[in-house]
């Protein structure tokens, strides 16, 4: 007689989506963080949190969980152009010998 193995998987909780969540936002945090003090600049004009979409699934916490790893990976993306954007303002400057001004911004939160 064979045996059968049946894989179960545990359904996520509203904990693991916290969890996922607050993980998600930490690491982007981190990295934005980084970047700012490597480039000088201040805190930027966000606060890196973000909402969610009406869920559809049966347990909504697999869609929350899903959601945060879809979030992070569009905010890593945008702070990637973000910081692109600066380096490339700083390489134009330097070879154009103009100084860079310190642009002031505002936190809001």
């Amino acid at each position: 007689m064979k045996t059968q193995v049946i894989k179960i998987e545990a359904e996520p909780t509203r904990e693991d989506a916290n969890r996922v969540i607050a993980q998600r936002s930490a690491t982007v945090r981190a990295c934005v963080q980084e970047k700012l003090a490597e480039y000088g600049m201040p805190q930027p004009v966000c606060d890196l949190r973000y909402g969610l979409w009406p869920l559809r699934a049966e347990n909504p916490y697999r869609d929350v969980i899903n959601i945060a790893n879809y979030m992070q990976g569009a905010l890593m993306d945008s702070w990637f152009f973000f910081f692109e954007a600066e380096r490339l303002r700083r390489e134009l400057a330097t070879l154009k010998a103009r100084k860079i001004e310190d642009v002031k911004c505002t936190v809001i939160g």
